[in-house]
C-alpha cells in the first residue's frame, strides 16, 4: 500500500462523493489563498525578461563617458541581437511553453485549467483538521492511499491526473531553481502558514489547453468518475465529536452500497483505563 492520505467532510459531501461515484475537484481559482498558483518573487524575475530588458537598458543602452561613436555603434549592434534572444525566451508551464513577455498575461490562466483535490498526508488522525474541514460534528474522514485512488478512477485519454505534495514556503524569500519540465512546481507551492495542512493534491489538468487564446474557464471545476468505491476506501472513521447515533447511520449507509466493515470510531475518542487487561490488549493490538 502506498503512503495513507486523509480527507475530512461533512456527511452530505461524503455521501455525495459515494452516490455521485465521483471526485469533485475544483478549480484552482476557486481557492481563498491568492498565492496559491503564483509566482514565488524569484522565479518570476528568473523566468520574465523584466530583469534581461533592465540591466540590458541600464548597462547597455545607457551612453558610457569616452566612449568613441564607433564602439557605441558596435555595442547597439550587440544590443539589438541580444534583445532578440530576449524576446525569443519562453517559459514552461503544465500546459507547455509560452513566451516570457507573456508570462504576466499567460501565467494566471493555468489556475484557470488546473484543478485540485486536496487531502492529508497522515497516518494518524489530526483533531485540527476535524475542526477546520469536517465542518459539523457528525462529519468523517476517508482514509485511503494514493495508489488506491488513481487506480480507483476513470482517466480519460490525454488527461494528465497525479498526485503532487505541497510544498509550504515563504513566496517573498523563497530560492529554490525553478527545475522541473512540465511547469507544475508553482502550483505545489503554499504559504507556510498553512503547513499544519501536510496536504497533497490530486491534480487533473489537459496538457493541450492553449493559454495564448483560451478564456475565463467556465466551470467551477470537474467531476472525476470512481469505477471501484470500494478498492478506494480503506475505511471511514468518524468525528470523536460526533452523536452516539453517527456510526450506525454510517454504517447503515456503507451496507447499502454493498461496503461492509470500514466503518471505525476516532482514535481520539479513546478514554484512561486503569483495567489490567483493558491495558494488555491496548499494548499487544500495537505490536
Amino acid at each position: 500500500m502506498s503512503e495513507i492520505i486523509r480527507r475530512y467532510m461533512s456527511f452530505d459531501k461524503f455521501a455525495s462523493l459515494l452516490l455521485s461515484k465521483s471526485i469533485f475537484l475544483p478549480k484552482m481559482t476557486q481557492f481563498s489563498d491568492d498565492l496559491e498558483g503564483g509566482l514565488p518573487a524569484s522565479h518570476f524575475i528568473s523566468m520574465s525578461n523584466d530583469a534581461a530588458i533592465f540591466d540590458l537598458a541600464v548597462n547597455g543602452d545607457w551612453p558610457r563617458e569616452g566612449g568613441s561613436p564607433a564602439e557605441r555603434e558596435r555595442r547597439l549592434e550587440s544590443n539589438e541581437e541580444t534583445r532578440k534572444q530576449i524576446d525569443n525566451r519562453k517559459f514552461p508551464t503544465p500546459f507547455g511553453m509560452y513566451e516570457s513577455n507573456d508570462i504576466a498575461t499567460i501565467h494566471p490562466k493555468c489556475r484557470e485549467w488546473i484543478y485540485v483535490s486536496c487531502w492529508n498526508r497522515s497516518d494518524v488522525e489530526s483533531m485540527a483538521m476535524w475542526k477546520i474541514y469536517g465542518e459539523s460534528k457528525n462529519s468523517v474522514c476517508l482514509v485511503s492511499d494514493k495508489d488506491s485512488i488513481l487506480n480507483s478512477v476513470w482517466i480519460a485519454d490525454g488527461v494528465s491526473v497525479e498526485f503532487y505534495d505541497v510544498d509550504y514556503i515563504d513566496h517573498d524569500s523563497y530560492s529554490e531553481a525553478f527545475c522541473d519540465g512540465n511547469g507544475f512546481t508553482p502550483f505545489r507551492l503554499k504559504s507556510r502558514e498553512y503547513q499544519f495542512e501536510n496536504e497533497t493534491r490530486l491534480v487533473c489538468l489537459d496538457p493541450s489547453v492553449d493559454l495564448a487564446v483560451s478564456e475565463e474557464n467556465p466551470e467551477n471545476g470537474m467531476m472525476i468518475k470512481i469505477k471501484d468505491l470500494s478498492g478506494l476506501i480503506n475505511k471511514v472513521v468518524v468525528s470523536p465529536d460526533s452523536d452516539p447515533w453517527f456510526k450506525s447511520v454510517v454504517e447503515q449507509f456503507m451496507g447499502s452500497l454493498g461496503i461492509s466493515g470500514v466503518v471505525f470510531d476516532s482514535d481520539l475518542k479513546k478514554e484512561r483505563s486503569y483495567e489490567f487487561w483493558d491495558n494488555m490488549i491496548r499494548l499487544y493490538d500495537n505490536k
